[in-house]
């Protein structure tokens, strides 16, 4: 059976990758692209990325932020219902942890839910450079 698309949900998403998404992009953002083309069918839906996208995005909206200046994705997100997020956006863009909508995180691999536990006994630092070494 398949789904039917319902525009009726005016709900605003703003999906916001840190990977490139375009003609050359790697897992990250081919699966950011993907929920993009498939929410767009229910939701109203922003792609957020650090680089013009150079494919097609019909269906939905996109806009770049600049990942040295917190300011341009916050300006974007001040009118979004919900944010999906993934890897360390958080860590990069903390004021989003006071976004007043609901934030989805996206916790596929390679976003290491392993390390969380095999650490967790390590100090805040040390658990920092092993994972930014992997």
């Amino acid at each position: 059976m398949a789904i039917e698309s319902s525009k009726k949900i005016q709900s605003k998403i703003y999906i916001i990758s840190y990977d490139v998404i375009g003609k050359k992009m790697a897992g990250p953002g081919i699966r950011f692209y993907e929920f993009a083309k498939i929410l767009s069918n229910y939701l109203d839906v922003t792609l957020l990325t650090p680089n013009k996208i150079d494919i097609d995005t019909e269906g939905f909206k996109t806009r770049q932020y600049k990942v040295n200046n917190y300011k341009s994705l916050q300006r974007c997100v001040e009118n979004s219902d919900i944010i999906l997020i993934q890897g360390h956006i958080l860590y990069y863009f903390p004021f989003l942890k006071n976004f007043k909508g609901k934030i989805i995180v996206d916790l596929y691999n390679p976003f290491n839910l392993e390390s969380l536990e095999m650490f967790k006994d390590s100090n805040m630092e040390e658990r920092i450079r092993i994972d930014k070494n992997n």
